[in-house]
């Protein structure tokens, strides 16, 4: 971003429209690159680039034009190396003796300072001021890249005092939504056409500056879609605030290069994913199951949890107000989406008493989430499972269980008749089978023998076909009628 003073727009009724660098200003940014020169002190530059404002500067949107270009040029310069000593002792070490009145004097001390020192105290004595440094590579390929670059810092500047921005793009928006998710940014996402609503830093009470920068972060995520669109209602204005709109798409002169990673901090999601798998062993927990659509918004969860046919998703928000966190709370209430909301409580500004979420500090609490969580499996009411049988002879109910994804427990209460099949204590047998095995005559047979011919589902037959088993021992039995 640039500095707010030099964010460059015209006003035209109730529209901002950003004065974008274009290709007549090429010989202007040909000419400031030629200052930059390896071996110059940045002071050095200073001085040409004010000369340059006030040649270029008839009026102050051209003046703020040079030192936005400035800004930008200064980001991709190798400057002098960091002093090894603070800059501070070496003029004092160099001072102390009160002033050297002849260059003799002056040489003699910067050498003794340097060798008691051990650096060269005459190169490093000014390093801590920005003037000092010197240039020692410029590295930027062509004006155009300084024109696409001061084109989105000017956008990003501009909507630093955006109320709302609405991206409509094409292309991986499941990706853009997480960017937007992981950015931390209050959001509503829409479908055909995928639309992203993010909230401005002008949302919260206080504008956050950390916010208005993870905002300007997005900024190139989105411009680097193959078509997008950009709406803005951007707050201009100290004491007299108005609302102006702002609309832009498919600009080609703007930098889509993003920062890989920059501010992505997902320790926190981390280190509960991890934490709840010890904690809730009878639940099944996945990182980012993909989107969901409810009341015509998309949802985007952090972790999807699963226990017994019961689904439930869980979203971490960054940012928050208590307008953002009723509105999407409202949204989930009347639908039979169970959507579990966890927020951080240092992020936001209102209150969160009353509202079905679940709060945190630095670290999410696991053992909270499955407290809230246990609340809602009493509160959803229990769906009939619905099951059925693979054709094979002997079907144990516990590899049932296991295959449908729910306990064993859930399955026995929802078990049921299947044609062609008799249920029995542990397993589903086929009748023919059960027929054929009613035909034999196992009376004082040995169980292991039994078990070891045709399965341990053999003692579960038995059962039902009357017999009896007398243990002779602890490890040997015979089956009597």
């Amino acid at each position: 971003m640039l500095p707010s003073e030099l964010a460059r727009f015209k006003i035209s009724g109730d529209k901002i429209v950003p004065l974008f660098a274009g290709k007549p200003h090429l010989d202007l940014i040909e000419e400031m690159l030629s200052l930059y020169k390896p071996g110059r002190t940045l002071g050095e530059v200073e001085e040409d680039v004010k000369l340059l404002e006030r040649a270029y500067g008839k009026t102050t949107k051209s003046a703020k034009l040079v030192r936005g270009i400035h800004r930008v040029i200064m980001r991709h310069l190798d400057l002098s190396g960091e002093s090894p000593l603070d800059p501070r002792r070496i003029r004092s070490e160099l001072f102390s003796a009160g002033p050297a009145l002849t260059a003799e004097e002056r040489a003699r001390r910067i050498s003794e300072v340097s060798e008691r020192l051990g650096i060269n105290a005459e190169k490093y004595m000014y390093s801590d001021m920005e003037e000092s440094k010197v240039i020692r590579a410029v590295n930027i390929s062509s004006p155009e890249e300084v024109i696409k670059e001061y084109n989105l810092s000017l956008l990003q500047t501009i909507l630093f005092k955006s109320y709302k921005v609405t991206f409509t793009l094409s292309g991986n928006w499941k990706e853009f939504i997480r960017t937007v998710k992981r950015l931390g940014l209050m959001y509503f996402a829409y479908p055909n056409p995928v639309r992203v609503e993010v909230m401005g830093p002008y949302t919260l009470l206080k504008p956050s500056e950390k916010y208005g920068r993870n905002l300007a972060l997005l900024v190139p995520y989105a411009v680097s879609a193959p078509t997008w669109r950009i709406e803005a209602e951007v707050i201009l204005g100290k004491r007299n605030r108005r609302v102006y709109s702002l609309e832009l798409g498919d600009f080609d002169l703007i930098s889509s290069t993003y920062p890989e990673g920059k501010n992505f901090d997902s320790s926190v999601e981390e280190d509960f994913f991890w934490a709840f798998r010890r904690v809730a062993p009878d639940w099944r927990i996945e990182r980012e199951p993909g989107p969901i659509v409810v009341n015509g918004r998309i949802f985007l969860p952090d972790f999807a949890v699963e226990k017994d046919g019961l689904r439930v998703f869980l979203e971490v928000v960054g940012f928050w107000t208590e307008e953002y966190l009723k509105e999407k709370v409202s949204k989930l209430k009347s639908t039979n989406v169970p959507l579990l909301v966890i927020v951080n409580e240092e992020t936001g500004s209102g209150k969160i008493m009353g509202l079905p979420v679940v709060t945190y500090r630095r670290k999410i609490d696991a053992v909270k989430v499955y407290s809230k969580l246990k609340e809602m499996e009493g509160l959803i009411p229990s769906r009939p499972l619905d099951y059925s049988l693979d054709g094979s002879d002997v079907i144990p109910i516990k590899e049932l269980a296991a295959k449908y994804n729910v306990s064993e427990q859930t399955l026995r209460k929802n078990l049921k008749e299947f044609p062609g099949y008799v249920l029995l204590r542990n397993y589903y047998v086929r009748e023919d089978l059960l027929e054929k095995l009613s035909k034999e005559d196992f009376t004082g047979m040995s169980l292991q023998d039994l078990v070891s011919k045709y399965g341990e589902f053999i003692a579960d037959v038995l059962e039902r076909l009357g017999y009896k088993v007398k243990w002779k021992s602890i490890t040997e039995a015979i089956v009597v009628k």
